[in-house]
């Protein structure tokens, strides 16, 4: 098989291989189609997503949770790779993907708007972490201190999306700096307890616990 979207592929799969060496991906296809979703899972408790053209996809089509690493590594200069044997064990969140129909588009938030809200959670953190006493400091307190944090609303034209959405599109390179867009958007969307973002340069989706409280507005 043969992509044009090599580079995009290569940059998504090094994000989350930079998360985390042993990540595994979840590949997507439709039968006869030429298109091919790859899945991911970076640790904000979201799903990271990258749509590819694919050349030669199988007529049965894709499904199947394989290795990113291994990806990666047949991943060609000219966009040719190749499926790696799926894992014997298959990653627990890929049981689960969001719906593929029923969303609601309910902003369209401009990326520097979406960058500004991330940028006042990361500050948001260091302040809450900056305030507790040294002794108080341990992994549990610092993970309770980022769920607050992260839970949160963006605020603004986005009112009700998590913060912690934004952060990991932030964190997979999908909120380019100003100097590398001009001004694009992105477009908001829900369903039921589902929420996705969307760029031109992948999405992040986030299944919200049901009765989880909204938290603050980070603006």
């Amino acid at each position: 098989m043969r992509t044009p979207d090599g580079p995009a592929l290569g940059a998504f799969l090094r994000r989350l291989l930079h998360f985390d060496k042993a990540a595994a991906v979840r590949l997507t296809g439709p039968p006869g189609g030429g298109l091919l979703a790859v899945f991911g899972r970076p640790p904000f408790e979201v799903l990271a997503i990258r749509t590819i053209r694919v050349d030669g996809l199988p007529e049965a089509g894709v499904d199947a949770t394989v290795s990113a690493g291994e990806l990666l590594e047949s991943l060609g200069e000219d966009g040719g790779f190749a499926i790696p044997s799926a894992l014997s064990v298959a990653a627990a969140w890929a049981g689960m993907l969001p719906p593929r129909g029923g969303w609601t588009a309910v902003a369209s938030p401009g990326v520097d708007e979406l960058r500004r809200a991330v940028a006042g959670g990361v500050r948001e953190f260091r302040q809450r972490v900056e305030s507790l006493p040294e002794q108080r400091r341990t992994r549990e307190e610092l993970d309770a201190t980022a769920a607050r944090v992260w839970d949160a609303q963006v605020g603004g034209a986005v009112d009700g999306l998590p913060l912690r959405v934004a952060h990991a599109a932030s964190g997979m390179g999908f909120l380019p700096a100003p100097a590398e867009h001009a001004g694009e958007g992105a477009a908001v969307l829900r369903n039921g307890p589902w929420w996705r973002l969307r760029t031109e340069y992948g999405e992040v989706a986030y299944r919200r616990p049901v009765g989880a409280g909204l938290g603050l507005t980070v603006g």
